[in-house]
């Protein structure tokens, strides 16, 4: 078993990605939980710096702690974590049963066609997993939709092998997934009035919230002349401010503590940037802090719609 460093568990403090939910102790305590019901289960293993990879006569298997830990971090307290851990493990132990059922029935899509979908992930997140692992689309700089089933008791990400054996073109396999999400997981909106502005809240248990972002109009009901500011903290909120008028602009300003405090909390982190989004298109926003002092430089696009608005 391998920490992510050398310094006593007790002793360290929390790594940058855990230190949000997580004192130094809290943090040790955690890794041996997650290590007790590993070893229960019989894995070999290895826990690194937010990862945990079990290898086995069929290869490794590299599972992101992050997200176990943001829950166990917002439970209320350690006495509940080893039920959490257990719960989250025995979900992997479950998909990986469920994909191997699957086998067979991945050969056709038409065998799967209600269960895929789109959710959206940070591009950091896959920058060591073989491209062909995965199949994605680029939605923004920073950001990949991933093809995935939706399963019953968890989501799993879909292979390039298997999604080559149908005979479907990309595009039609983007809209496929696209229409499952908007059909099997609509979530509706809360409107709140910030300053002159609007800022629409959607938020709820799905894992696809998220994945609205590139359709936010069609959510949303409406298409404002500026197109929409939007946040995604995690997979289960996206935050549309409608770009109606100037106002927008200081609306996000104000909302960017927030859409921060939300991503580190989590679980299911995925952004604390903002995104333009018009049309479909996604483009993020450059975000510059000094003190207290935020500057958001807006794509050439977006000023030009801004002045157009403002005139």
């Amino acid at each position: 078993m391998k920490h992510w460093n050398n310094t006593p568990p007790g002793d360290a403090p929390a790594p940058a990605w855990a230190a949000a939910f997580f004192s130094g102790r809290d943090y040790a305590r955690f890794l041996e939980l997650v290590e007790a019901d590993l070893r229960r289960r019989g894995h070999t293993f290895e826990i690194d710096d937010g990862v945990v990879i079990l290898t086995s006569e069929d290869g490794s298997n590299r599972l992101g702690l992050q997200n176990l830990a943001q829950q166990c971090g917002a439970s209320g307290g350690a006495f509940v974590w080893a039920g959490i851990i257990k719960s989250h493990f025995d979900k992997v132990v479950s998909s990986k049963s469920e994909m191997d059922a699957l086998t067979d029935r991945m050969a056709s899509l038409d065998a799967i066609r209600g269960s895929v979908k789109l959710r959206l992930y940070p591009r950091s997140m896959f920058q060591d997993v073989p491209a062909e692992q995965l199949v994605t689309w680029p939605i923004a700089d920073d950001l990949l939709a991933v093809l995935v089933l939706d399963l019953p008791d968890t989501v799993v990400t879909i292979d390039a092998t298997s999604r080559g054996k149908w005979d479907v073109g990309d595009d039609a396999l983007l809209a496929l997934a696209y229409e499952n999400v908007a059909a099997q997981d609509p979530v509706p909106g809360e409107s709140l009035a910030i300053g002159e502005a609007e800022a629409i809240f959607f938020e709820g248990g799905s894992f696809f919230v998220a994945s609205h972002l590139g359709r936010v109009a069609q959510l949303a009901g409406r298409t404002p002349k500026g197109g929409f500011l939007c946040a995604i903290p995690t997979r289960h909120v996206l935050i549309a401010v409608p770009l109606d008028h100037i106002a927008g602009l200081g609306a996000v300003e104000r909302l960017l503590p927030q859409v921060s405090e939300r991503c580190q909390r989590g679980p299911g982190s995925i952004s604390d940037q903002l995104y333009w989004v018009d049309g479909g298109q996604v483009q993020r926003l450059v975000i510059t802090q000094q003190g207290n002092k935020i500057q958001i430089q807006p794509p050439p696009a977006l000023v030009e719609r801004l002045g157009a608005l403002i005139g």
